[in-house]
Protein backbone atom coordinates (compact mmCIF):
# COMPACT_ATOMS: atom_id res chain seq x y z
CA UNK A 1 0.00 0.00 0.00
CA UNK A 2 1.14 3.40 -0.80
CA UNK A 3 0.29 6.42 1.29
CA UNK A 4 0.34 10.14 -0.41
CA UNK A 5 1.87 12.71 1.09
CA UNK A 6 1.70 16.13 1.57
CA UNK A 7 -0.64 18.92 2.93
CA UNK A 8 -3.52 20.87 1.18
CA UNK A 9 -4.68 23.72 2.10
CA UNK A 10 -7.91 23.07 2.22
CA UNK A 11 -9.90 24.87 5.08
CA UNK A 12 -8.85 27.87 6.70
CA UNK A 13 -9.74 26.13 10.16
CA UNK A 14 -6.97 24.09 11.30
CA UNK A 15 -8.53 21.55 13.00
CA UNK A 16 -10.52 20.70 10.04
CA UNK A 17 -7.73 21.48 7.35
CA UNK A 18 -5.84 18.53 9.58
CA UNK A 19 -8.73 16.16 8.94
CA UNK A 20 -9.51 16.75 5.72
CA UNK A 21 -5.95 16.27 5.07
CA UNK A 22 -6.47 12.91 6.94
CA UNK A 23 -9.27 12.12 4.34
CA UNK A 24 -6.86 12.43 1.35
CA UNK A 25 -3.88 11.08 2.41
CA UNK A 26 -4.62 8.44 4.45
CA UNK A 27 -7.92 6.93 3.00
CA UNK A 28 -7.47 7.58 -0.59
CA UNK A 29 -10.25 10.37 -0.62
CA UNK A 30 -10.90 12.38 -3.83
CA UNK A 31 -8.77 15.65 -3.93
CA UNK A 32 -10.46 17.75 -5.94
CA UNK A 33 -14.48 16.47 -4.87
CA UNK A 34 -12.70 17.12 -0.98
CA UNK A 35 -11.99 20.71 -2.43
CA UNK A 36 -14.95 21.39 -3.91
CA UNK A 37 -16.79 21.15 -0.57
CA UNK A 38 -14.39 21.99 1.66
CA UNK A 39 -14.47 25.65 2.20
CA UNK A 40 -18.47 25.31 2.98
CA UNK A 41 -17.35 23.07 6.74
CA UNK A 42 -17.57 25.28 9.31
Amino acid sequence: MKFKSGLYELNSDNNYNFQLNRLINWDGGDLEEVRNISQKIG
